[in-house]
């Protein structure tokens, strides 16, 4: 089983994103935007094989679910990413959510290979139609009050102040200058590459996404230590 969610979870999050802005504008609710992202994953699942990995991710998915209500919508997007939808009645609902999802992450006992894994979560937030009506300017929202968990420590929720953008923090991963590292090393025969980037910039999900692109390049590419 492949780490890679397939490009579909991407694409069927950002279609039910969509569906749920409409309905909400249309019924007069609001709906939460979540962005659930792993802290640390790297350090716990290096020494698991893929399949084993894989295992863990679905109880992942399994147990956030499980903290929604019936109706609210849970998807891993990539990697350690996981996107849920749910309706909500204001920002401050949303924060309750969110404090949900992270602690039903924190507070329950994974397993891989028969050994026991502490996982944390950081939660990024945003509530549609208040904070935007675009599924872009959402998520991007979202994305950056995720960021700001991940900079604050992690293991916590965040969520944009009204007054606050998404172009006013600092851009994530510089994906594409990393491709170019990976497939210059390819050409020059190094033996592995390292990920770069500060913490909380999303290097454990991009990391799992290179490793899957250039599995049969002969290439290890490894994360920070």
């Amino acid at each position: 089983m492949s780490l890679r969610t397939p490009t579909s979870g991407r694409w069927i999050f950002r279609h039910r994103l969509y569906s749920e802005i409409h309905r909400a504008i249309r019924y007069g609710h609001s709906i939460g935007v979540f962005l659930i992202d792993l802290d640390d994953f790297f350090d716990q699942i290096r020494d698991l094989e893929e399949d084993h990995i894989a295992q863990l991710l679905i109880q992942v998915e399994d147990v956030l679910r499980t903290t929604l209500r019936k109706g609210d919508f849970v998807v891993r997007i990539a990697g350690d990413r996981f996107g849920a939808l749910a309706q909500v009645l204001s920002p401050a609902d949303s924060r309750i959510v969110a404090e949900r999802l992270r602690m039903g992450i924190l507070e329950h006992r994974f397993f891989a290979k028969g050994h026991p894994l502490h996982l944390r979560a950081s939660v990024g937030f945003a509530v549609a139609p208040e904070d935007g009506q675009t599924v872009d300017y959402l998520l991007a929202r979202a994305e950056r009050a995720l960021h700001q968990a991940k900079q604050r420590g992690k293991n916590r929720t965040e969520y944009l102040g009204r007054w606050d953008s998404p172009e006013t923090f600092p851009p994530m991963v510089g994906r594409a200058e990393q491709v170019q590292e990976v497939e210059m090393a390819i050409r020059q025969g190094a033996p592995f590459v390292m990920i770069r980037g500060a913490m909380g910039m999303g290097k454990t999900r991009f990391l799992l996404e290179l490793r899957e692109i250039f599995r049969n390049q002969g290439l290890t590419v490894l994360g920070p230590y």
